[in-house]
């Protein structure tokens, strides 16, 4: 008997051995299919972030862009163009106010012309669609 023992003891071991075996396959593959996994989702941010690079400089060059249209619709010869077309005159001498002091000699105009004026010259402009399209 002590015989047939050895054969049934033999057998479990291979048995064993086989289970061993084919559960480091399937640990290796779980860990192949997660490495897999891990490296598509990076490679789906990378072109995420390609995407966001490109807009952002898109958005960029579109900023400058207006940046140039602001600086050029904010040429003072093309503000008085328009500020005379609605009516703006130059003061008028009785209009000024010499004040001198020591050092230097200063004009001022007695006329109401400050930050309110230059507003509601603009409101006038974008309500009389005055305002260049491209701006507004």
């Amino acid at each position: 008997m002590s015989h047939i023992k050895t054969k049934n003891k033999i057998k479990k071991k291979k048995g064993l051995v086989l289970n061993k075996g084919i559960l480091a396959i399937i640990l290796l593959f779980i860990i192949a299919l997660a490495l897999l996994f891990l490296h598509s989702y990076n490679v789906a941010l990378n072109e995420e972030v390609r995407s966001l690079q490109q807009e952002l400089d898109d958005v960029n060059s579109e900023i400058d862009s207006k940046k140039g249209q602001i600086m050029s619709a904010a040429d003072l010869q093309t503000i008085e163009t328009q500020a005379r077309a609605l009516g703006m005159t130059e003061p008028k001498p009785e209009q000024y106010i010499y004040e001198s002091s020591a050092q230097k000699q200063t004009v001022i105009s007695d006329s109401p012309v400050g930050l309110y004026d230059y507003l509601i010259f603009f409101q006038q402009v974008r309500n009389e669609n005055l305002w260049p399209q491209e701006l507004q």
